[in-house]
């Protein structure tokens, strides 16, 4: 296997996670970032077992589980109006059944450990470096500042992954991102939900209320400032796409939302207009490719494959990103077969991942559904058995290859575990075998 210099654009979950596994295999990793830091802005993140098992493989068990949140229980879906649980998942029963945890951390916390990991291994990381334009045929990136930087192979895995510099530099075109919900971000100090008993069980678990064209969730960050992260999600085009410090507007939420739960309409009474935020939650179409002309750079994570939060997938196929493309380039000889590998790892991921974009457009049409018919059927499926676990009878308890279903169809036993229990590296060394003949 050849040793390559790699530049990776982004230092965001992608761009982190890409680095550590390029640099277990012996690559020379460079990191550029925009920003002079790690972003502290927006709330917990989930990597679910799919992903922790390539994190556990590239040896971040002890860092993960140690800086995971780990009196966080599961999650709860409740009804708008009352808050009536209407479905339930529970962490521990799901890691006993995939054979792996799943971790939440603040995005913060997440990155920061991530940087930390890299850092340690070697890899260079270069903050307040915002690149300018992209080199195809050197490969080279060009910063704002004039610096120019060459390299074996660069990979688009920007932090502001709905405005890539790359993506538009390999199809020659902005993507327009598919946007129809605005979020509201806010954060409240947990020490004021503590001891209101009417708040204080909402510590212990995430908790989304689904409502007619409007959902919240609710989730603890104890690893980043001590606060709950409520995020409320309106189907309306508000808020700047791409900036996440604009300050929305705290009265006009209130009354957006005066329908909803009382514990919910307590929680924004405990809000600081200073600490609300607004921004467009996007996804983007599907991308006629990943790879530029000359075979040398290539996007992964948001920058390829952007989706919706309704999955809750996003970051865990950021992570997925990272195990595929290290595998593929073992099988790299020299530079020139970069464009072939290349080619073979969009050929592995784009089918997976854009399955997950087209899902999170139908889940987000479900969880915003009005009163009526079709919403007490969605009830009454959740209600049938809790949130994520298989159904054994069905599940024959190994890795799935291919989706069971289309992403349009709401409910199928098998979509969990195709989901969950996917095991990237193996299913990437077969698909490999098939493909570099």
């Amino acid at each position: 296997m050849a040793k390559f210099s790699v530049i990776i654009v982004g230092a965001g979950i992608t761009g982190l996670s890409m680095a550590i596994a390029l640099r277990r295999k012996g690559h020379d990793v460079t990191v550029l970032e925009r920003h002079s830091a790690c972003q502290a802005l927006g709330g917990p993140v989930g990597l679910s077992a799919c992903a922790t098992r390539v994190l556990i493989e590239y040896g971040l068990s002890d860092i993960m589980t140690k800086r995971a949140m780990e009196d966080l229980q599961g999650a709860n879906f409740r009804r708008y109006d009352t808050g009536a649980i209407l479905a339930s998942s529970n962490r521990k029963k799901i890691a006993e059944a995939y054979g792996f945890p799943s971790w939440v951390l603040a995005r913060f916390r997440l990155q920061e450990t991530l940087a930390e990991v890299a850092t340690e291994r070697g890899i260079t990381i270069k903050f307040n470096s915002p690149v300018l334009s992209i080199d195809q045929d050197r490969p080279a990136v060009i910063l704002k500042d004039g610096v120019e930087m060459e390299a074996s192979l660069i990979i688009g895995a920007d932090v502001e992954g709905i405005r890539a510099v790359t993506r538009d530099a390999i199809l020659g075109e902005t993507t327009d991102p598919i946007t129809h919900f605005t979020g509201y971000n806010i954060d409240i100090p947990r020490k004021l939900l503590k001891d209101d008993p009417e708040l204080s069980h909402l510590l212990q678990q995430v908790n989304a209320w689904m409502g007619p064209g409007q959902i919240v969730f609710a989730s603890n960050m104890p690893d980043h400032g001590d606060k709950i992260n409520l995020c409320f999600v309106t189907e309306e085009k508000a808020g700047q796409q791409g900036e996440w410090y604009t300050l929305g507007d705290l009265e006009k939420l209130k009354r957006t939302y005066a329908h909803f739960d009382v514990t919910l309409r307590k929680l924004l009474d405990l809000a600081d207009p200073k600490d609300c935020y607004i921004w467009r939650l996007s996804q983007i179409p599907p991308l006629p490719n990943w790879v530029s002309k000359s075979g040398r750079v290539v996007l992964a994570g948001d920058s390829a494959h952007a989706m919706l939060p309704y999955v809750g997938m996003g970051a865990s196929m950021c992570v997925e990103d990272s195990a595929c493309l290290a595998e593929c380039l073992e099988r790299a000889e020299s530079v020139r077969d970069l464009p072939k590998v290349l080619h073979a790892f969009e050929q592995i991921r784009k089918p997976r991942t854009e399955w997950f974009v087209k899902r999170g457009g139908k889940m987000a049409s479900i969880w915003h559904l009005p009163d009526g018919e079709a919403q007490e059927k969605r009830d009454k499926a959740w209600a049938s058995k809790p949130l994520s676990l298989p159904d054994m009878k069905v599940w024959d308890g190994k890795h799935i290859d291919d989706p069971p279903v289309e992403p349009t169809v709401p409910f199928h036993p098998l979509i969990n575990p195709w989901t969950l229990a996917f095991d990237i590296f193996s299913y990437t060394q077969r698909r490999l075998d098939q493909i570099m003949v």
